[in-house]
């Protein structure tokens, strides 16, 4: 075919067309400049510097286990514990699974889940499952007991891991007490100079006023007397009931809270201000409890949950007290909101 005047119209027409595209495009970036950002909207590496400071603070800072087991939520630890679910059953009897079943864990021996194939490792370790113990091995199985079975990679946080260790507790017939008792004997041994005579003066004054008040015979006048004592009850006009329920935490192991709840390994604390001393029926109190006789006063309540062997030497409660006035006084103000109609305030 010879080459016409129809195809050199045809070659135009296409250079015409990418030096207009072109020169479009030039057009384009002298009236619209890219504009380049001084900063990136993302910093990685400022991020990772961030981490790596909260990282410090944590380890410049640990909180101790009967710390975190103070501040304990058991609902959060349940839903910690679904990550458990997929090895391992918690209901009272349930079968064993790729691990053992977990009731009653806390407190039993080691390797203790009868007709479970435990790896040689876990056999060798011997003991029993303390707080402690299974606080170390949550974090991390196979550091802490070279070749075990178990591939779970661990809980890195401890909060997750006293969340689930309170939770933990709970699921047994008896439950072992949380050491969180502790936390208040060594927050006041490192309070400093200044907290300690404060509260080695409000002790003297507890011991004092006691003393004072102790009425020299029995009746309604006498409790009513004794029920001004503790020099705490000053602080409960003050105190906040809501910060009164985190303290509450620590009871959640041994008691329930709740209207109607059933007694655990001591007895339910709904309507506690006021009540008979061993006044829950059905409940097998220790006889100190019961020879201690009356009923729960402000004072009374006061002196017990500060120093329970203390105040009714042989009573079967393990917890040490809380020692902190305000958390003492918060705890308080808490017990009396557990009741259909609240006691009046001392």
């Amino acid at each position: 075919m010879p080459y016409t005047m129809e195809h050199n119209k045809i070659v135009g027409a296409i250079l015409t067309a990418m030096i207009a595209a072109s020169a479009s495009g030039n057009l384009a970036r002298i009236l619209y400049p890219e504009e380049k950002m001084e900063e990136p909207l993302i910093r990685v590496e400022a991020a990772a510097a961030e981490e790596t400071a909260v990282a410090g603070e944590e380890a410049a800072a640990p909180r101790s286990l009967p710390e975190r087991l103070a501040a304990a939520d058991p609902e959060l630890g349940r839903k910690v514990a679904k990550k458990c679910a997929g090895c391992h059953g918690f209901e009272k009897g349930g079968p064993d699974k790729v691990g053992p079943n977990l009731w009653g864990v806390v407190g039993r021996p080691v390797a203790g889940a009868e007709g479970f194939a435990y790896s040689e490792a876990l056999r060798a370790l011997g003991g029993t499952w303390t707080f402690e113990r299974l606080d170390a091995f949550l974090a991390d199985p196979k550091g802490f007991a070279p070749g075990t079975k178990m591939a779970f990679a661990g809980l890195r946080k401890p909060e997750d891991r006293a969340n689930l260790l309170a939770w933990m507790a709970q699921q047994a017939d008896a439950p072992v007490p949380l050491p969180a008792a502790a936390t208040e004997t060594e927050a006041a041994g490192d309070a400093g100079m200044e907290t300690g005579a404060a509260e080695g003066a409000a002790e003297a004054a507890t011991a004092d006023t006691a003393a004072a008040a102790t009425p020299a015979e029995e009746g309604p006048a006498a409790e009513e007397a004794a029920g001004a004592g503790h020099p705490v009850l000053a602080l409960l006009a003050g105190a906040d009931s809501g910060r009164g329920e985190k303290v509450a935490r620590t009871c959640k192991a041994c008691h329930t809270l709740e209207k109607g709840g059933p007694n655990k390994v001591g007895p339910n604390l709904w309507g506690i201000v006021g009540r008979p001393v061993a006044g829950v029926e059905g409940f097998r109190y220790s006889p100190a409890l019961r020879e201690f006789g009356g009923a729960w006063s402000w004072d009374r309540l006061a002196r017990f949950l500060e120093d329970p062997r203390g105040t009714v030497p042989g009573t079967r409660m393990s917890f040490a007290g809380i020692r902190r006035p305000g958390d003492l006084a918060d705890l308080l103000a808490y017990l009396r909101t557990l009741a259909d109609e609240p006691a009046p305030l001392p």
